[in-house]
């Protein structure tokens, strides 16, 4: 039985947070006053990554970091980031034994990474802070999903200097 690894993003990039947050309104939780938040259909199914790759045990897709624009409200709209023009970003859905190629490309304005959340691995493809990826570069995340690992992990961006201004 092949067991499930599956990434997904909550809210896409972080920043999308802050987009969300104005000075002159107040975000409710209750149900009566809560709104969604999605673009492109239902927070609960975001898109999934195509596989491009051909090979066996193999899952290679393209992920793109940018800025795009968010309808909160009829009317109402604010640039966020995002991943694939996504908010949440889409699901990346492999098995253990997988080998894992992220073709990672950041057309946001400032650095940024991408950290799989709760999977150990290589420092290469962890995606902390002090590997930033710039402006308009590329890098590649490789890795091979372990046995024992199956579950339901997220991924967000480190970017640097920043965690203050993403959390509030």
């Amino acid at each position: 039985m092949a067991h499930r690894l599956t990434l997904l993003t909550l809210l896409g990039l972080s920043r999308s947070l802050v987009a969300l947050s104005s000075p002159h309104e107040t975000f409710s939780t209750s149900p009566s006053r809560a709104r969604a938040i999605v673009r492109d259909g239902d927070a609960a199914n975001p898109p999934v990554l195509v596989n491009i790759s051909k090979l066996p045990k193999t899952v290679e897709v393209n992920l793109t970091a940018a800025v795009t624009t968010l309808s909160l409200q009829p009317g109402v709209t604010s640039e966020v980031f995002a991943y694939n023009g996504h908010v949440p970003g889409p699901t990346l859905d492999v098995r253990e034994g997988d080998h894992v190629i992220i073709h990672f490309k950041n057309n946001l304005p400032e650095p940024t990474t991408v950290h799989w959340h709760g999977i150990h691995l290589p420092v290469e493809s962890d995606g902390s802070p002090f590997q930033p990826i710039a402006p308009g570069e590329t890098h590649d995340y490789a890795f091979t999903v372990r046995p024992g690992t199956a579950g339901t992990y997220w991924y967000h961006p480190h970017p640097d200097r920043r965690t203050g201004f993403a959390i509030g």
